[in-house]
């Protein structure tokens, strides 16, 4: 058991317990341990304590004494059991049956508490992942990029990564990691007066692995979104997570350009094809036109590569005037097997040479600071790819 993932049920009715873990284990991808003791579960995300009534309150404080965060749950809503909740200890507390929505929320507020401590300060890196043309694969990058990034590694502990679907036209990320979110990006834009990293943790999704989704809206709910929304949005996840993975899609329209300017580092996705190239050299071109992005920010990513393709890496970077940041190899029968079973590369074919190049490419990304998992200078899988390889 993934203790990180694990949530602490300590219920005396069997039915509210077996909601309560259901909905953790479905909707929220953590893991119910049942237990009546804190010793019983060490190491829990959070646990979740149901009361029968004022009197309980000692129970749920031996939790809370314990150092896990506590959410109190109990079929009485009144006042007097509120009140002896929060003062044994509680962060949060929901009513009985739960309902999902408000059940949710409530635990991604904690789990933000917990992993917000100690943010002051700092800010994650934000990578967009953009095609330069459509069919490319850059939801293939950008998923398995933000899943590399969220696995742990060894004992330690794993990074926070949110997942945002960006592509405006047609967002899909979902469909990639199965999942069925509740609410999107468009409640953030909608709501930029009440944003913050409790709030935004209430509308993320989150998937079993650790990492968290923000999903796109359908074109016809989609709300305007100016640049002051966007940069309000991304400020808030930047606070919130350490790394921030964007699916830019292939539209180059204001909002790609204005969450490029956003970004640490824009990944333009290609495969090595005359239509392909010719739109990665007018996008490199309009990137450095439009000073939307530091030229030094911009990486190249050649999907889909083949070793014997007629043309090579080095015809290409003559022709983009780019070099090539990393290659990723065409497993596209195994990636494609991962897509319709709604899994990320790494977790369906994790020893296939798609997802070493792309878990390689994580850790170049994120400067070598995953722990237990350093990238090799040359690009794919440790082989000597180019002569002079782009810096992360």
């Amino acid at each position: 058991m993934n203790d990180r993932q694990a949530i602490a049920l300590d219920f005396r009715n069997e039915e509210h317990a077996q909601r309560v873990g259901m909905l953790a284990q479905e909707r929220l991808g953590l893991t119910p341990v049942r237990a009546a003791r804190p010793s019983a579960a060490r190491g829990a995300a959070l646990a979740v304590v149901e009361l029968d009534g004022p009197g309980d309150a000692a129970r749920l404080a031996r939790w809370a004494e314990s150092g896990a965060p506590v959410l109190a749950a109990s079929a009485d809503g009144g006042r007097e059991v509120l009140l002896a909740a929060m003062r044994a200890g509680a962060q949060e507390f929901v009513v009985l049956p739960p309902d999902e929505t408000e059940l949710c929320a409530a635990v991604n507020r904690i789990l933000a508490r917990s992993q917000g401590a100690g943010r002051t300060g700092r800010s994650a890196r934000v990578f967009d992942v953009v095609g330069v043309k459509g069919g490319v694969g850059a939801t293939t990058v950008a998923v398995n990029l933000a899943h590399a990034l969220a696995r742990p590694h060894g004992k330690a502990e794993p990074p926070s990564v949110v997942l945002v679907d960006m592509n405006t036209a047609f967002g899909e990320v979902p469909l990639f990691l199965d999942l069925d979110p509740l609410y999107n990006w468009g409640e953030v834009v909608r709501n930029l007066d009440r944003l913050d990293a409790s709030y935004l943790m209430g509308i993320v999704s989150r998937h079993p692995s650790g990492l968290y989704v923000l999903p796109a809206p359908d074109l016809q709910d989609r709300p305007e979104v100016t640049a002051a929304a966007l940069d309000r949005m991304f400020t808030v996840l930047a606070e919130t997570f350490d790394f921030v993975v964007v699916d830019g899609g292939s539209y180059l329209d204001e909002v790609c350009f204005n969450v490029m300017a956003l970004s640490t580092r824009v990944l333009l996705v290609s495969s090595l094809s005359l239509p392909c190239l010719a739109n990665l050299r007018k996008v490199s071109a309009a990137l450095t036109s439009l000073g939307a992005v530091d030229d030094e920010d911009v990486r190249v990513v050649y999907n889909r590569h083949l070793s014997n393709a007629e043309i090579s890496v080095q015809d290409a970077e003559e022709i983009i005037g780019r070099k090539a940041f990393w290659l990723v190899p065409n497993d596209y029968k195994e990636a494609l097997s991962a897509i319709n079973q709604g899994l990320p590369l790494l977790a369906a074919a994790p020893k296939c040479k798609a997802a070493r190049a792309l878990s390689s490419m994580a850790a170049a990304l994120a400067d070598n600071r995953l722990p237990g998992h350093a990238a090799r200078s040359g690009g794919l899988l440790g082989l000597n790819l180019f002569a002079r390889p782009a810096a992360a």
